[in-house]
């Protein structure tokens, strides 16, 4: 009889813990997130995600090390309307090679990461001076969502495959290129107005009134997103790195890297990297020189 009431204090006593140690989603907020989250930017302390909303706000992710007890909050004040309602949220101060589960709050959109190992946990005066360290990584080229021969179509089922057998085994992925391929580029920008709440193009971020086709490739991501339901998967527990090629501009483009080539479809390359950079390449590591 001692023994069972001691368990049972016991017991008491570790749900209590964990209920103050628990971070909860709160009320409900009226910020709902259509795509993502997808990770990049690993660390050994830190690692950053991507989520687009449906209208401009706050974005909170709570995480841990428990899947089942996130402890810890990290957010967004507000996505920008200007990069098509999206945002980066960076939670840093984690522990180097680490499991780490996480979900949107108010979502049931989860994921999970490892960061990165850290170079001083493997610095040795002898045999390894500088810390150098394996990690694994998956490289591959395209995600052709289109059928009749050119894809495997709209279940990309590689992804089945890498997600059962190959995402937690490694540290990050590279894309080297093709992640899209043109799909409802003509979307009307009438319809992106609608889209996100807006009335008329006078209330259109400078860039969309500017260069309205953008809205067309801000569509053909979240196509690509919505459609490959596995592939929004992969992303949510794997960070990767990207590199551009003809389909994140227009297919068998040439001549955009010639300095004064006046072509409809070569100056195109402007409008879809700025797409690029706001869906995907926001998670490279690019450094800017601006000085003469």
């Amino acid at each position: 009889m001692k023994t069972t009431i001691i368990l049972l204090v016991g017991l008491s006593l570790n749900l209590v813990l964990e209920t103050h140690a628990q971070l909860l989603d709160g009320k409900p907020t009226e910020t709902r997130v259509t795509h993502g989250p997808m990770l990049g930017r690993p660390d050994s302390d830190s690692m950053s995600l991507w989520v687009r909303t449906e209208r401009p706000g706050k974005v909170r992710v709570l995480y841990g090390t428990n899947k089942r007890i996130f402890t810890h909050e990290a957010s967004v004040e507000t996505t920008d309307i200007s990069r098509d309602n999206t945002a980066i949220i960076t939670i840093d101060k984690l522990k180097p090679n680490t499991r780490y589960y996480y979900r949107i709050a108010d979502h049931q959109l989860e994921g999970s990461f490892r960061t990165m190992p850290s170079a001083v946990d493997f610095k040795n005066p002898k045999g390894n001076p500088e810390g150098l360290f394996n990690f694994k990584f998956e490289f591959a080229c395209g995600n052709n969502q289109g059928g009749g021969g050119d894809g495997a179509g709209p279940t990309v089922p590689v992804f089945e495959t890498l997600n059962a057998k190959v995402r937690n085994n490694i540290n990050f992925a590279i894309l080297n290129g093709d992640w899209l391929y043109e799909q409802r580029r003509d979307y009307p920008p009438k319809d992106w107005l609608r889209q996100v709440g807006l009335d008329t193009m006078l209330e259109a971020p400078r860039i969309v009134q500017k260069a309205p086709t953008l809205v067309g490739v801000w569509e053909n991501y979240k196509t690509y997103l919505a459609r490959g339901r596995n592939l929004s998967e992969w992303h949510r527990h794997v960070p990767s790195f990207y590199t551009a090629d003809d389909h994140e501009l227009i297919n068998d483009i040439y001549g955009a890297g010639e300095a004064g080539y006046v072509n409809r479809r070569a100056v195109f390359r402007d409008i879809a990297t700025k797409a690029w950079f706001d869906y995907l390449a926001w998670a490279n590591p690019v450094q800017h020189n601006t000085s003469p």
